[in-house]
């Protein structure tokens, strides 16, 4: 099982994001993989944080372009259209994540990235929360809410995702305290799934038992007591 870290860029600076609501910022993109690098995390998953219709990545993908690093990256966050994968041919990255396009069943856009790029490339993120009802919804970041899946969606979005991270951000930002109840009732095949929010080592141990394809930890680890070695 590998273990990596996500990296929530807003703007200009990498930030820590607590429960959706509260942001703290980190430091500049560079400054925050290398330290991750010094690590040795098996990837890094860089998240751009752009909620609306009217989003502008173009300074974000500047800065990935320009990274120096020795770690595998994923790139992900208002890649909306097949135009927007020019953009992405010079970036040094191995996998390009989609969230709101799996919801918007814009399956035009991840079947063309899989034939551009290899459908080894294609990575689906879902951040979720548990509704007062006990549902799971899922964060749409285009219209900026969460709303439930649609069962026969489950289907189509396991043709064309090659792993799929689901992000509980309920847990955002805590050291422990992934949801694992989230999957019940999801036919996704466990060794395509990817952890993130909330998860510890009581999570990472829970993780590598059941055969999960990875857990992605938050910016927390750049915390010497919350060293990624203890983690690995």
């Amino acid at each position: 099982m590998r273990i990596g870290a996500i990296v929530l860029l807003q703007g200009l600076h990498c930030v820590q994001s607590y429960e959706w609501k509260t942001i703290r910022p980190l430091g500049d993109l560079q400054g925050v993989v290398t330290a991750l690098d010094s690590y040795c995390v098996d990837e890094i998953a860089i998240i751009n944080i752009l909620r609306g219709n009217k989003v502008k990545i173009q300074s974000n993908l500047e800065q990935v372009k320009k990274l120096r690093t020795s770690s595998p990256i994923s790139i992900g966050g208002g890649i909306r259209s097949i135009d927007k994968l020019t953009q992405l041919s010079d970036l040094p990255v191995e996998r390009i994540v989609f969230s709101s396009a799996l919801l918007d069943e814009s399956f035009d856009l991840l079947d063309q990235t899989a034939l551009v790029f290899g459908r080894q490339s294609v990575q689906g993120l879902l951040p979720f929360k548990k509704q007062s009802t006990g549902a799971y919804h899922f964060y749409n970041s285009r219209s900026c809410i969460f709303e439930p899946i649609k069962e026969n969606l489950w289907k189509e979005i396991n043709k064309r995702v090659n792993e799929l991270i689901f992000y509980d951000v309920s847990s955002e930002g805590s050291s422990c305290g992934f949801d694992f109840n989230v999957f019940s009732g999801i036919n996704i095949p466990i060794d395509k799934i990817i952890l993130a929010g909330g998860v510890g080592k009581s999570e990472i141990l829970e993780a590598r038992k059941r055969g999960f394809a990875a857990v992605l930890i938050e910016n927390r680890i750049l915390h010497k007591e919350n060293s990624i070695r203890d983690y690995q």
